[in-house]
């Protein structure tokens, strides 16, 4: 009896111990099964039996425990593998919403930075055509700026040459006469000095400011001129 009783509280034991096991719906009921059968056990002394019949069923009962344990440890065992894919699930889970986050982040930022290299660009587009059109401007200016001056020049040049072909000739004409030409020498290399300077480089820069000058002075005394020898040539009519 001393026998039963101790394996009887080692069966407690043991079925407390399992009992600090995760349990669900089937652990549970297995456990009821266990404690139902533990109890027969217990009944079993009081109930009208021999001995030897009563050790037979207590050694039966122990062993429809033992069984039930077994079976209660299994199915503990295999709720822990549930339990613990589904927490590798949740673990999963949660993992990919964190990248999935992280990516959309990543994502926005180089949106963010994709958009201001857009807006840097397109400014920097914006300026640099800017700077073009006024280049080209600046360039169109001054492509017509070197042809007025170019053609102001020619209007000059031709014009003080004729100054100079006419000199020349009242020269001829008034040492011809035997008057005193020095005068029209003196206008002479004067208007040949306005040649040099009007043919060089030095017209560019000095066109606008005493060109025209240069020209009405010697349009107007080439008209003096004219009408002096409209006259000459009269009187030696």
């Amino acid at each position: 009896m001393s026998i039963s009783g101790v394996s009887a509280s080692k069966n407690v034991s043991a079925g407390r111990m399992i009992k600090q096991e995760p349990v669900d719906a089937i652990s549970k009921s297995i456990e009821n099964e266990i404690s139902d059968v533990q109890r027969q056990r217990q009944q079993v002394s009081k109930q009208d039996l021999s001995a030897d019949e009563k050790m037979k069923k207590r050694r039966e009962l122990q062993q429809e425990i033992s069984r039930l344990n077994n079976q209660l440890r299994q199915r503990q065992a295999e709720a822990r593998r549930e339990q613990n894919k589904e927490k590798v699930v949740k673990e999963r889970d949660a993992e990919a919403v964190r990248i999935d986050d992280e990516k959309k982040a990543q994502d926005a930022a180089s949106q963010r930075d994709e958009t201001r290299e857009k807006e840097t660009e397109s400014k920097t587009v914006e300026m640099q055509d800017a700077k073009r059109e006024k280049l080209n401007a600046q360039t169109v200016v001054s492509a017509e700026t070197a042809v007025s001056q170019s053609r102001l020049q020619s209007r000059v040049v031709s014009g003080i040459r004729n100054d100079i072909k006419i000199l020349k000739g009242e020269i001829r004409q008034d040492k011809a006469r035997g008057e005193n030409v020095d005068d029209k020498k003196e206008q002479l290399d004067k208007n040949r000095n306005r040649l040099r300077r009007a043919s060089s480089g030095e017209f560019i820069g000095g066109a606008k400011k005493d060109g025209s000058d240069i020209k009405v002075s010697s349009t107007n005394y080439s008209k003096e001129k004219n009408i002096e020898r409209q006259n000459f040539n009269i009187s030696f009519s």
